[in-house]
């Protein structure tokens, strides 16, 4: 479930209704009609930055099931 939440499809949909809400919820504050456009696309980036960090940085080193394996024993001289 959450692998889904965090794809890139998944992380798109989030936003579109993440925009959604905030345009209905504050429409003093986004009062004219391009208020869903200009919500979603700057929500956008900063969504997938935040998908890049987990998958890039946080997945690999503190929530994988792999980081536990013995890494191969490397030899540098024969």
């Amino acid at each position: 479930m959450a692998t889904r939440i965090l794809s890139v499809s998944g992380v798109t949909l989030c936003c579109v209704l993440e925009s959604f809400l905030l345009s209905k919820a504050l429409p003093k504050h986004v009062s004219d009609s391009y208020a869903f456009a200009k919500i979603f696309f700057t929500l956008l980036p900063l969504h997938y930055l935040t998908l890049v960090v987990f998958w890039g940085l946080i997945y690999p080193f503190l929530v994988s099931p792999l980081k536990h394996f013995p890494a191969p024993k490397v030899s540098l001289h024969p």
